[in-house]
């Protein structure tokens, strides 16, 4: 029974670790996708970029959108803080799950 109990411990503790592995690379990609967006467009071609558009859209009488980069830019910090705030739950998860193990491998 114990060594059952025991067993599922560690299965539960590598798939968080698992987990955890699997945020942080979202988080990194997501950081990544969201500096390529900022170094790709200043502020000024932003504006040079999206009043061109916007006048062929309004040429071609099609509603235009209107989605800047800082919105994309807004976006991917919201995401990432929401993944950032998962990773902390499955750290926090993962130290306890840690903390129940360490009784057990002392003895």
């Amino acid at each position: 029974m114990s060594n059952k109990i025991t067993n599922a411990r560690i299965a539960e503790l590598q798939r968080l670790m698992d987990r955890k592995d699997e945020l942080r690379t979202t988080i990194q990609e997501k950081q990544d996708a969201m500096q390529r967006i900022v170094d790709t467009m200043n502020e000024e071609a932003q504006t040079l970029t999206s009043s061109s558009a916007k006048a062929v859209m309004a040429a071609r009488g099609k509603v235009s959108s209107t989605l800047s980069y800082q919105d994309e830019v807004d976006s991917y910090e919201i995401a990432i803080a929401r993944l950032e705030e998962l990773y902390a739950e499955v750290e926090a998860e993962l130290k306890g799950l840690q903390e129940l193990m360490e009784p057990q491998d002392s003895t």
